[in-house]
């Protein structure tokens, strides 16, 4: 039996939406009624009035309770969480499940949260697009809520979907002081940014004759704006994250890592038909994931600073010294003065604008503060026009 069959001999799925932005209700009504899923969709913009709802106390009597919840963690007066463990310890109320919506990525957030025995828990999504992902998984959990009657298989299926290291990112982020910045950034910050640029792309889209050719182009400068302030918020958060993650050093074989780099910018080196050659390169005991990261930033700026008639040339080698390895990926890309090799590594500082060569400036300084939290380091000699290389030392280990 398909979804569509379900839906036209079933009712619609009462969903019971506890957010207190606006424009995140806004954005989750819109993804719900311009998808095939039929819902019927409650709103609590807090946690004490979604568990006055649920309870039917006095002004609530006739509400229904709810097939699905849909919880943000980050509310007034009543924390997400503080309303899970109400919910999960009312007899009547325990079996309603319950996903968690939220911004907050952050590892502590999503064990609680499983620890508090929710039913799946969803990072929210950056734009309308993103919505309509959501609601297709929420589909599908209501597709198998109404099919299928044992209990048990519906948990599986919504753990399935939305479970930590599934839809989830995973990390060994648990600093308290960490947990709260990074809710700051992703909800606090994050939420008005988001509602910003959607509705400006509701209207640009919608009623695209409402404007002048002024008003379309200040329009437009508002979404691209807001979106590059959306990919610097969360360039921020992974700044932060990396202080925080717990180095994990094992024996890496950087031909595989190299590999893995070439596979994810397969799209790009192919399009600039560029030419990697990577020479002999040891094992080294280091932090594979973080190490893969710092050739991908190196690997990735190779490929998009040269000059448009060129063909990016890139070559990757490695040297031990007494100190560890050094290794170097050179380019022949466009280069720049000895003035500038210090300031590259610092947030957010470009040497090209938008038009030129998109970015926000913030590779080269994850990379190096992943170096520093190995003991290594990375360094850079340029040439205008002839192109660059970039070093970086592991240490041997100690011991």
């Amino acid at each position: 039996m398909n979804v569509e069959t379900v839906k036209s001999k079933e009712r619609a799925a009462n969903i019971l939406l506890v957010e207190d932005n606006d424009g995140d209700v806004m954005l989750a009504k819109k993804a719900f009624a311009e998808g095939s899923f039929a819902a019927q969709i409650s709103v609590a913009n807090d946690g004490i009035k979604a568990l006055t709802m649920l309870r039917r106390e006095p002004g609530y009597e006739r509400y229904q309770k709810p097939d699905i919840i849909l919880l943000d963690l980050n509310l007034p007066n009543k924390s997400g969480q503080e309303v899970l463990a109400e919910i999960k310890a009312d007899e009547q109320l325990k079996h309603i499940p319950v996903v968690i919506l939220t911004s907050s990525g952050a590892t502590q957030d999503v064990e609680t949260s499983y620890a508090l025995h929710a039913n799946g828990y969803i990072v929210k999504p950056l734009s309308l697009k993103q919505f309509f992902e959501v609601v297709k998984i929420i589909e599908q959990f209501w597709f198998n809520l109404v099919v299928l009657s044992d209990g048990s298989e519906v948990r599986q299926e919504m753990s399935r979907v939305a479970k930590p290291g599934g839809m989830l990112p995973r990390s060994n982020v648990t600093a308290d002081k960490f947990e709260e910045f990074t809710r700051i950034i992703a909800h606090d910050l994050g939420a008005p940014l988001r509602g910003m640029v959607e509705f400006s792309r509701l209207l640009q889209d919608g009623q695209p004759d409402a404007l002048n050719d002024d008003g379309k182009l200040y329009l437009s400068l508002i979404i691209n704006n807001g979106e590059k302030l959306k990919k610097m918020l969360a360039a921020l958060v992974d700044y932060s994250c990396v202080d925080m993650m717990e180095i994990m050093p094992s024996h890496t074989d950087l031909h595989v890592i190299l590999q893995n780099c070439e596979n994810t910018l397969k799209e790009r080196i192919d399009k600039t038909k560029a030419q990697i050659t990577i020479f002999p390169l040891p094992t080294v005991v280091t932090d594979a994931e973080q190490i893969q990261k710092i050739f991908h930033i190196l690997l990735e700026n190779a490929l998009t600073f040269v000059e448009p008639e060129k063909t990016p040339d890139i070559q990757i080698s490695a040297r031990s010294i007494s100190e560890g390895w050094v290794f170097q990926v050179k380019d022949n890309g466009i280069g720049f003065i000895e003035d500038f090799y210090d300031h590259i590594f610092k947030p957010f500082k470009r040497l090209h604008c938008d038009e030129e060569y998109p970015g926000i400036g913030m590779g080269l300084t994850l990379a190096r503060k992943m170096l520093e939290r190995q003991n290594g380091r990375i360094w850079v000699e340029s040439i205008p026009r002839q192109g660059s290389t970039f070093f970086f030392l592991i240490p041997h280990p100690t011991g």
